[in-house]
Formats: C-alpha cells, structure tokens, sequence
C-alpha cells in the first residue's frame, strides 16, 4: 500500500423501513446512508440517494429528509445505513474525514438522481449561476 493509497472499510446494515430508522440512535449509529425505492426511469427498489450523518444520528438524519413520502413507492423505501468499520477506532478527525471521502466517491460511483436533484437545486438557489441555469432550462 502506498503513500496515497486510502482503505475505507463501510459496514452495510439494511434493509430498515423508513418509519423504523427513528430508533437508530445509539453510539455507532453515524455514517453513510443509502435511500432505495422506486423511479419512473430506473424501476422499483433503485437507489435513489446517498447521504451522510456526521453530526447527527441515522434517526435524527434521515427523518428530515421528507420527498421520500412522495415516492410512488413510499411503503417500499428502504434505508441502509453503513458504518466505519476497522481494526482500530480512528480519531474524530480522521473519522470525519473518510466518512466523508466515503460518501463522495459513492455518489460520484453511483450517481443516485435524487444527489444530482439536490445539487441542481442548490445551485439554482445560488445567485451567481441562477441566470445561466435558467437560460438552459427555457431551451
């Protein structure tokens, strides 16, 4: 292993119920998530999004985000929720920063449409490209 070379072990857990993550709370419950349901392109139980709970438990993070009630598949939303796991436990520093390394080369690998729905949005609300965003929606 070189240098630059970074190992980021995710231990997977899921499927969870989307009404039932409220109760991930616990000391370990911080990570990654990944939101499945379905999509009128990508069909049923498609992943949909990937987020991260850092500074906040799985079951206070996950609940705010709330378009997960108007999938056509509501019932059917399904969380995972993947945690750091290793042979040592790092610092909070170091945790933080794979954490979040994690989440950005799982959604750059997998581009889940409702991360690129969120990015778009953010920068439809940003000023300085609001004009130019939506002088290429109007084509």
């Amino acid at each position: 292993m070189s240098d630059k070379e970074l190992t980021i072990h995710i231990e997977w857990d899921g499927p969870h119920r989307l009404d039932a993550v409220g109760s991930l709370v616990g000391l370990a419950d911080f990570g990654v998530y990944q939101i499945y349901g379905g999509h009128p392109v990508y069909g049923n139980s498609a992943l949909l999004y990937i987020g991260l709970a850092a500074a906040q438990h799985f079951g206070h993070r996950i609940p705010q985000e709330q378009q997960w009630l108007d999938n056509r598949d509501a019932g059917r939303v399904e969380v995972y929720v993947g945690r750091l796991s290793g042979s040592q436990t790092p610092d909070r520093r170091i945790w933080r920063k794979h954490i979040k390394l994690a989440e950005r080369l799982l959604i750059y690998a997998h581009s889940p449409p409702m991360n690129a729905q969120k990015r778009l949005a953010s920068l439809m609300r940003s000023e300085e490209h609001t004009s130019e965003l939506q002088s290429l929606t109007n084509l």
